[in-house]
C-alpha cells in the first residue's frame, strides 16, 4: 500500500497506473503521446500499455457502463461525427477519421473510469504523483545544471531518446539541450516530465490548484508539497506557468475581501506581475506577442518560408499562442457550428492559408475543431466540474474558480482536451459520484 496522505492509501497496481498516465500526461515522446494519439504502426505496445491497465482497473472495481451521463455525453459526439462524416464525405478507411475518433471516445471512457473508482481521491493522487515527477526533475534539472558535461553524457546515452528540444531520459525527465534552445541566462529550463518546460508548468500549476482545495486554503505551513511544487514552477522559467499562477493567487486572495483588502492586494499583484515582467525572459516573450503587428509581419515570413519548405514535411513550423488563436478565429468563421473536427487538412487555415504550419494553443481549438454550440457545451461542463471538484473540499466559493480559470489559461498555450489527465477533471461534474466519500483504495 502506498500512503498517499492520512487518510488515504493506494494499492500498488492503483499507484503505478496512476504513475504511469501522469506520465503520459508530459507528451514528452512519441510513445508518451499514444493515450491521446498514436501512430498504431509504431506506438502500438506504447498505447496498448495504458489501454490494457485502465480494463484491469475497471475490471477490479466492478466499475458499471450503464450510467445516464455517459450515454448522454457519448450520444452527443456520436450524433456530431456522423454530422462530420456527412459533411467532408469520409471514407470508412480513412486512417484519420478513426484515429480521432477512438481517441475522442477512448479518453472519454477513461475519464469515466477515473471518476467512478478513485472519486475526489482522484485529484489528491494526481497532486502526490506530480510532486514526485517534481522531485526528480528537481535532482535531474540541478545535476544538468551545475555538471553540464557529465550530465550531456548522461541524457545523450542508450537510456534516453532524442526530443524536440534535448534528450528525454527513461520517461521521467526531459533535459534541455544548449544547441537547441530552452536557456534564460546561461541556466536550462526545467522541462521535468513534459517536452518543454511550459506543458510541465501548466501540470504543476493543476497540482497546485488541487493542494489548494485539499487543504481548503493557500498554506504553506505543514505543507512540504505545495512548496515543492513552487520551487519546481519557479526553474521552469515558464510564462504560462508564472501568469496562471499569478492569476490564480489574485483570483482566490481577492475574493470576499473589502474594498481596502482588494486593493491593497491588487497593488500587490501589480508590483508582483511587474517584477516577474522584468525578468530578462518574461519581458523578451511578453514583447514578442504582445507586439502584434511586428508579429504577423513575421509569421508572414514564416510561413512563406515553410510553404517553400514544404517537401520537408507535412509540419515545418508551429505559430506562437496569440497567432495562433488568431488564425483559429478564421477557421471558426468558416464553419461556426460543427467545426474542422480534429484533423488540421479540413481547417481554413490549412487550406487557403499554409498545409506546411501548425496552429498551437487549445483555448480557441475548442470551437474551431467541434463548432460553437458543441465548443460552449464542453466550457460549461469544465466550469460545472470546476465547482463540483471544488465542492468535494470546500464549501467557500472562492474555491469554485480556481480549475475552470487554471485550465482555460493552460489552454491559452496548449491543448488540453483528449489527454486523460484533463479529461477527468473536465468531465468530473457529469460523472462523479456525487455521494462519494474519500475512501482507502486496497487490494
Amino acid at each position: 500500500m502506498i500512503r498517499i496522505s492520512n487518510n488515504l492509501k493506494l494499492s500498488w497496481f492503483e499507484y503505478i497506473y496512476m504513475f504511469i498516465v501522469v506520465v503520459y500526461m508530459g507528451t514528452a515522446t512519441a510513445d508518451t503521446k499514444c493515450m491521446q494519439n498514436a501512430d498504431v504502426k509504431n506506438q502500438l505496445i506504447p498505447m496498448l500499455i495504458p489501454m490494457a491497465l485502465t480494463f484491469i482497473l475497471a475490471i477490479r472495481h466492478k466499475v458499471r457502463f450503464n450510467n445516464i451521463q455517459l450515454r448522454k455525453i457519448n450520444l452527443i459526439f456520436a450524433v456530431w461525427c456522423i454530422a462530420e462524416v456527412f459533411k467532408y464525405q469520409f471514407g470508412l478507411g480513412d486512417f484519420q477519421v478513426i484515429n480521432f475518433a477512438f481517441f475522442l471516445f477512448y479518453t472519454i471512457l477513461i475519464a469515466y473510469i477515473h471518476s467512478q473508482v478513485f472519486g475526489k481521491d482522484y485529484f489528491p493522487i494526481v497532486e502526490q504523483i506530480l510532486v514526485v515527477l517534481c522531485l526528480i526533475s528537481l535532482i535531474l534539472w540541478s545535476f544538468s545544471v551545475f555538471m553540464p558535461t557529465q550530465a550531456s553524457s548522461l541524457f545523450k546515452s542508450s537510456l534516453s531518446q532524442e526530443v524536440t528540444f534535448g534528450n528525454n531520459f527513461l520517461y521521467l525527465f526531459t533535459w534541455m539541450d544548449p544547441a537547441k534552445g530552452q536557456y534564460s541566462g546561461g541556466i536550462a529550463r526545467n522541462a521535468g516530465v513534459a517536452w518543454e518546460p511550459g506543458r510541465f508548468a501548466i501540470m504543476i500549476c493543476l497540482g497546485i490548484c488541487f493542494n489548494v482545495l485539499r487543504k481548503g486554503q493557500l498554506t504553506f505551513k505543514e505543507n512540504k508539497k505545495l512548496i515543492i511544487l513552487l520551487i519546481t514552477l519557479l526553474t521552469t522559467q515558464s510564462t504560462t506557468g508564472y501568469s496562471t499562477l499569478m492569476i490564480l493567487w489574485a483570483v482566490y486572495s481577492l475574493y470576499g475581501k473589502g474594498i481596502r483588502a482588494k486593493l491593497s492586494l491588487l497593488v500587490v499583484v501589480i508590483i508582483s506581475i511587474a517584477a516577474i515582467a522584468s525578468l530578462d525572459f518574461m519581458g523578451d516573450k511578453l514583447n514578442e506577442q504582445m507586439n502584434f503587428a511586428e508579429e504577423m509581419d513575421n509569421i508572414n515570413k514564416q510561413i512563406s518560408t515553410a510553404e517553400s519548405r514544404i517537401d520537408e514535411g507535412e509540419y515545418w513550423m508551429s505559430l506562437n499562442r496569440f497567432p495562433s488563436a488568431y488564425f483559429e478565429c478564421y477557421n471558426i468563421g468558416n464553419d461556426p457550428i460543427l467545426g474542422y473536427t480534429q484533423i488540421p487538412l479540413y481547417s481554413y487555415f490549412y487550406n487557403e492559408v499554409s498545409s506546411n504550419v501548425r496552429l498551437t494553443g487549445g483555448l480557441m481549438k475548442i470551437f474551431a475543431e467541434f463548432g460553437i454550440p458543441l465548443g460552449l457545451y464542453l466550457y460549461i461542463l469544465l466550469y460545472k466540474s470546476s465547482v463540483a471538484i471544488a465542492s468535494e473540499f470546500d464549501d467557500k466559493k472562492r474555491s469554485q474558480l480556481l480549475i475552470f480559470i487554471c485550465l482555460i489559461l493552460s489552454s491559452i498555450s496548449y491543448v488540453l482536451f483528449c489527454v486523460p489527465v484533463f479529461m477527468t477533471v473536465w468531465f468530473y461534474g457529469m460523472f462523479s459520484k456525487k455521494e462519494m466519500k474519500s475512501k482507502y483504495i486496497r487490494l
